[in-house]
C-alpha cells in the first residue's frame, strides 16, 4: 500500500488542547504514524485549520426530519404523549 503524508497546522490528539504542526502518515485506510511538532515535508498534503485524526463520519440528518415535518410532536400528557404528524 502507498503511504500518504498529511501535515496539519493543528490537530486534536486528545486532552484539553490542540497540538500544532502535526504530521500524519496514512497507509491505505489506516493511520500509520502521528508526529507532533513536525516540519512540513515537501510531499505532504497540507490540511489547514484543526484536524481530528481518526474520526468516523457519524453525522446525523435528524434535523431534516424536523424541517419536513416528520418529527415526533408532544400532543398531550399521558401514556400516549407522542404521535407522528403524518399518521
Amino acid at each position: 500500500m502507498t503511504l500518504t503524508r498529511y501535515f496539519t497546522d493543528y490537530a486534536w490528539l486528545g486532552g484539553d488542547q490542540v497540538t500544532d504542526r502535526v504530521l500524519l502518515e496514512v497507509n491505505g485506510d489506516r493511520i500509520a504514524g502521528v508526529q507532533a511538532g513536525a516540519a512540513c515535508p515537501a510531499d505532504a498534503v497540507h490540511l489547514p485549520g484543526v484536524t481530528v485524526p481518526g474520526m468516523a463520519n457519524s453525522h446525523c440528518h435528524a434535523f431534516h426530519r424536523a424541517l419536513r415535518g416528520d418529527a415526533v410532536h408532544v400532543l398531550a400528557p399521558g401514556p400516549e404523549r407522542t404521535a407522528s404528524p403524518r399518521g
